[in-house]
């Protein structure tokens, strides 16, 4: 019963992040490089779940000093995976 709750909920996520996606997000209101606090506004998650993807790659930064810096492309790259693909 519990891994049948679990599977639900983990499919709700992923369809609500699905249509999250599909909406332009307002990265126009952003600058071409964004900060950690900034990826939080944007995805809607929280601080811990922000740093953990930076640290294992799936969002790709710049570190400067101790500090991430992520240009705007890259958080693209993340939101919009195929978009890459079927432009080129």
């Amino acid at each position: 019963m519990l891994y049948n709750t679990v599977k639900h909920y983990t499919i709700l996520i992923l369809i609500e992040r699905d249509i999250y996606m599909t909406r332009d997000p307002p990265l126009q209101n952003y600058g071409d490089v964004l900060l950690p606090k900034d990826i939080q506004t944007i995805l809607h998650i929280g601080r811990s779940t922000v740093y953990r993807l930076l640290e294992e790659g799936s969002i790709k930064s710049i570190r400067v000093g101790k500090s991430y810096r992520i240009p705007k492309t890259y958080l693209e790259e993340f939101m919009f995976p195929d978009r890459k693909d079927k432009e080129g």
